[in-house]
């Protein structure tokens, strides 16, 4: 954190985390990683990765405060949103408003509105599209008594090759958004953890179904109403034949019994 090494402090820090989310005895500890962690997220200007992880501390220490003298601005004020919105839930929670737990957390911020949909020419001739991206796991429960576990969603994409050619899939990232929930907090957070995709190539003169497989954070509280959020879907594909970004026509329905 010191030299500035915003990156290689979120990797050791989240890996320190995991390991004292596991020994009860450590929570001041925990308390401390998570502070930093949100430092290091807001370094990378990863918005919602370092409000997560603020709330985490904030939850495990009300009476957490950061020195204005040692925290930069955009650090105290992110800080200060996140104890606000730990106090308002705690205090609907309280109340039996709403569930208690949040499903959210991811390393990036909320997608642009734009949709870019672009046609690739590869340099064997031809061209090739990639359309129709939609949610292949419309549902997802996260079960009770869960926090912090991965869990898995998948986002379907149409290739058509009409090229002379292979084309192949060099990269791609997702990124989902919640555009409802009961807790407004939640609206506009963002997950974009690592993607892979499959088949990685689509072969010359034909059509093929990608499957981009990733996950989000599930988190959910045991004891409070259930509840539900909904999430729109970004695609991007790096290929041979150019970079398609394509939003979900759909929703994912996250269930939070």
């Amino acid at each position: 954190m010191q030299e500035g090494d915003f990156e290689g402090a979120a990797l050791t820090l989240d890996a320190v985390a995991r390991r004292l989310g596991e020994d009860p005895s450590r929570g001041h500890d925990l308390v401390q990683a998570n502070l930093y962690l949100g430092i290091a997220y807001v370094g990378l200007d990863q918005r919602p990765a370092a409000k997560d992880r603020f709330r985490r501390a904030v939850e495990a220490d009300r009476d957490l405060r950061l020195s204005p003298d040692r925290f930069s601005p955009k650090v105290l004020t992110l800080f200060e949103e996140a104890r606000r919105e730990a106090d308002a839930h705690r205090q609907t929670a309280g109340k039996g408003g709403s569930k208690k737990g949040w499903l959210i957390l991811g390393a990036a911020g909320a997608a642009a509105a734009t949709v870019l949909v672009v046609k690739g020419t590869s340099s064997a001739g031809g061209t090739a599209q990639f359309a129709n991206a939609r949610f292949g796991t419309p549902v997802i429960v996260c079960p009770a008594g869960l926090h912090g576990q991965p869990i898995s969603f998948t986002i379907l994409v149409d290739a058509n090759n009409g090229t002379s050619g292979p084309v192949t899939v060099n990269s791609v990232t997702s990124t989902i958004v919640i555009q409802s929930s009961d807790i407004p907090s939640e609206i506009g957070q963002a997950s974009s953890f690592p993607s892979t995709v499959t088949p990685e190539t689509v072969g010359a003169q034909s059509q093929a179904t990608l499957t981009i497989a990733s996950t989000l954070l599930c988190f959910n509280d045991v004891g409070a109403p259930p509840r539900f959020n909904e999430w729109s879907g970004r695609a991007t594909l790096t290929t041979s034949a150019g970079v398609f970004v394509l939003d979900a026509a759909d929703r994912l329905r996250i269930n939070i019994p």
